[in-house]
């Protein structure tokens, strides 16, 4: 069994990935792709690096009962999907208040984040290339991450059905604010 978990920075991906217990390897993504060897370059205008997604899925080619958190885990072949969600005025107070704006992550930077929660990029990307049937979003706003852990630790052990559709943010990119 592999199982991604992902979702848009801030959701809680790696927080609550950490307190997962579970004979799985969990496995930190973005700390193997900070090794130079997993990216192809650096956008400079966007202040991030690239990925060399098919670097990253031989990594974990042949690997089975691993667990991979990252924003972009959803890319790799998985048997499930786990995208944690949260809505766009909560993900920019978790961005702000982790000091996510510097002189890399700067206010274009979050306010991109907020829009791709908005329109569900991860959970479009994620169904485009999973499918329905192994896609479970967690709506994550108002629960602590132990509540998030629970939901997650019942679709790693299969006592939780496929669900998607359960959250919709579209209003954020019409909220004037």
């Amino acid at each position: 069994m592999r199982i991604a978990i992902t979702g848009t920075p801030g959701t809680g991906k790696t927080t609550c990935s950490k307190m997962i217990e579970t004979k799985m390897d969990i496995v930190h993504l973005n700390e193997i792709v900070k090794n130079k060897k997993f990216q192809k370059g650096f956008d400079e205008s966007r202040q991030t690096a690239v990925v060399d997604i098919d670097s990253v899925r031989n990594l974990f080619e042949g690997r089975d009962n691993i667990i991979i958190e990252s924003h972009i885990s959803h890319l790799l072949d998985v048997d499930k999907v786990i995208i944690l969600r949260c809505r766009p005025d909560e993900l920019e107070r978790r961005l702000i208040s982790r000091n996510e704006i510097s002189e890399v992550h700067s206010k274009s930077s979050i306010k991109e984040n907020i829009d791709a929660e908005a329109l569900d990029v991860i959970l479009f990307e994620a169904l485009e290339m999973h499918g329905e049937e192994k896609v479970y979003e967690i709506e994550g706003s108002d629960k602590n991450p132990e509540e998030i852990v629970q939901e997650m630790e019942a679709v790693i052990l299969g006592d939780s059905a496929p669900n998607v559709g359960i959250v919709s943010y579209i209003e954020y990119l019409f909220d004037e604010k």
